[in-house]
């Protein structure tokens, strides 16, 4: 298997490398290493390091732009990005990655929605954090908070927002859905704990998004039993011995809304439930292993999935229920390869008949946490295998037509990831640098976030009598075609300062121009090579 690593400018990171299954590099973090994966950097943005691509496209693939946000430490973002490595926009950077970086609708208005850590345990996996909803300018409309005085958290401290990290759903009716972790006393004897012990409920929220106020609750204790679970006591799912121990018997990790109800994946039970909104009570529910309340054909089992979804097959008007199905849950134990699910739900038999699984048959993934799938019986199927740092797109008839590394296995990876089309007008101007090297003043140009850029038009400014003070005399001196996120134009001249304008990236159409910029005296003095490609 042939895949294309896309090499822009890479960051000059010291990286230990081993040759993983089929000839793959990946890299691991050392001391000397702050990062476990080659990232891209430019000389007009050095703020941004989004991770080489390596893929392998072998077929004809869906449109539409990467959403990946890589779990990695120190500061970071979330990038949009094209099928061969290009990036498109990255986030402002935070302590932590956001999550589930992705486009929703709101007001009929396209919108930029990712989940915002504040608080991170990795041992327990317990987040608290607030979900930021922008335009399509990039500028934030809402920052989303959940501020429950009846919820008992695990960790409490001085944070804004305690709903967890994992979900985001904007619904028809323009509220959010997301979900928190409650610690709360329990009886965990029927499952070999304490009488007096300690459960991590998961409790559902509806909020309205432009007042944070709680519309809808419902906990996941009410009616589901705890012998569900799947989960041991103690170690990431806690001994149930404490409130920070809390057993984390449920684990809720994807919402969707679906005709007047909820599907809710609850992982740690290997289950989803859907839950009648009228009534708040759950009106069915499928399990991995036996079922459930269907009967449930042996292909389609499956256990620790992610990112349940369900919909209305329009041919036979019957129900379709896909997931993430990871199979596994530790660390470097390679239980069962991980699939994408499909399943036809007969919700008058109550049986669930396998439809289609989707799986590398070549380079078959073994996520032990996170992923996600995007699927529709009109169009392709996208997995993201999570922990694995991976992402593979198929055709209807289930034949792979793109695969995608970005980062070492279970180092770097996206907690969820997805293709999807987006369009994006900043609200900020372009950026750029110049350099002189060699008698050629070297531009570098970039427009975060901008999709419909084509072209950059370049400005060179003579300094009147060499006096910065008496102002710039303007003349166009290139126009080059965009090339990737940072487009490059090498000048004959002797400008002292240039200014860049970029062509069709604003809403209007009209064209936006960065500032002026002086050109630095000596390109290898400030630490530019000219001679690296941009991307």
């Amino acid at each position: 298997m042939y895949f294309t690593r896309f090499v822009a400018v890479v960051s000059p990171f010291t990286l230990l490398t081993y040759t993983g299954r089929h000839g793959l590099t990946y890299a691991t973090a050392t001391e000397d290493a702050p990062t476990a994966w080659p990232v891209q950097q430019f000389v007009s943005r050095p703020d941004l390091r989004p991770p080489v691509f390596e893929y392998n496209r072998t077929g004809e693939s869906d449109p539409g732009y990467i959403f990946v946000a890589p779990i990695v430490d120190g500061p970071t973002s979330g990038y949009i990005m094209t099928e061969d490595g290009h990036l498109i926009y990255a986030t402002p950077a935070s302590t932590y990655a956001p999550r589930n970086l992705k486009p929703w609708k709101l007001w009929d208005r396209d919108v930029l929605v990712y989940n915002e850590l504040q608080y991170w345990n990795g041992d327990l996996v317990v987040s608290y954090g607030s979900v930021v909803i922008m335009d399509d300018t990039y500028t934030v409309m809402y920052n989303v908070t959940l501020q429950d005085r009846d919820l008992n958290p695990q960790f409490p401290g001085d944070y804004t927002s305690y709903m967890d990290t994992y979900k985001a759903l904007i619904t028809a009716d323009n509220t959010l859905i997301v979900v928190a972790g409650n610690a709360t006393p329990w009886d965990l004897s029927a499952v070999g704990g304490p009488p007096d012990g300690w459960l991590r409920d998961s409790v559902v929220y509806e909020l309205d998004i432009e007042t944070n106020e709680i519309l809808y609750r419902w906990r996941a204790s009410d009616d589901v039993p705890i012998r569900w679970s799947k989960a041991p006591l103690g170690g990431e799912y806690g001994d149930g011995t404490s409130a920070a121990q809390a057993w984390d018997a449920f684990h809720i990790n994807s919402v969707d809304s679906f005709e007047a109800g909820l599907m809710l994946s609850l992982r740690n039970c290997w289950a989803g439930v859907y839950v009648r909104n009228s009534t708040g009570r759950i009106a069915w529910h499928i399990e991995g292993s036996g079922g459930g309340n269907f009967s449930l054909d042996p292909r389609g089992a499956f256990s620790w999935q992610h990112d349940m979804r369900l919909k209305t097959d329009d041919t036979t008007g019957g129900v379709i229920l896909h997931m993430h199905n990871n199979q596994n849950s530790k660390r470097g134990v390679q239980d069962k390869p991980t699939n994408g699910l499909v399943l036809d739900l007969d919700l008058k038999n109550m049986r669930a008949a396998t439809r289609q699984t989707l799986e590398n048959a070549e380079r078959p993934a073994y996520a032990w946490n996170s992923g996600s799938m995007t699927w529709s019986p009109h169009s392709h199927a996208f997995l993201s295998y999570g922990s694995e740092s991976r992402m593979q797109e198929f055709d209807r008839d289930g034949n792979s037509v793109y695969e995608l590394q970005y980062g070492a296995p279970g180092i770097g990876f996206s907690y969820r990831g997805y293709k999807t089309r987006w369009r994006g007008f900043p609200a900020e101007s372009p950026t750029a640098v110049a350099c002189r090297q060699d008698g050629n003043v070297y531009v570098f140009m970039s427009w975060n976030g901008a999709t419909e850029v084509a072209r950059w038009d370049v400005y060179a400014y003579a300094v009147a009598n060499g006096d910065e003070a008496a102002g710039f005399v303007e003349f166009p001196v290139a126009r080059v075609a965009r090339t990737g996120f940072e487009t490059r134009a090498v000048l004959k001249s002797s400008a002292e300062a240039v200014q860049v304008e970029a062509s069709g990236g604003g809403d209007d159409g009209n064209t936006r121009r960065s500032e002026v910029v002086k050109v630095q005296a000596d390109c290898r003095a400030s630490g530019i090579d000219v001679e690296r490609a941009v991307s």
